[in-house]
């Protein structure tokens, strides 16, 4: 496979695991288990995010570096409306244990 089919790859494997996640959530609310809906909800979005950016060629290994990225190259140059970056700011930070993706 080529870098580019390998990236290809990789962009389609994050943007399914936001798609699975973002379902998860909703089930998670439909069942009352608002923690666990947060915490899939957050993570459909990490996900997306994540797409997103291995798209134009940036890899990170922490969430840290990853919602950095985020409000530097997206947000504040204005590519994401500012409301879209408080709402993925506002979402929960990422526990030490994991940073790792």
């Amino acid at each position: 496979m080529t870098s580019e089919g390998s990236k290809a790859a990789a962009v389609r494997y994050w943007w399914d695991k936001a798609h699975e996640s973002l379902r998860a959530a909703h089930r998670e609310l439909a069942a009352h288990a608002y923690t666990f809906a947060i915490n899939r909800a957050y993570y459909a979005l990490f996900y997306a995010v994540s797409a997103l950016l291995l798209e134009e060629g940036r890899r990170f290994s922490k969430h840290s570096g990853i919602r950095a990225a985020f409000n530097r190259d997206l947000v504040k140059p204005g590519r994401l409306s500012r409301k879209h970056g408080e709402l993925y700011n506002a979402g929960p930070q990422a526990p030490p244990e994991a940073e790792a993706t």
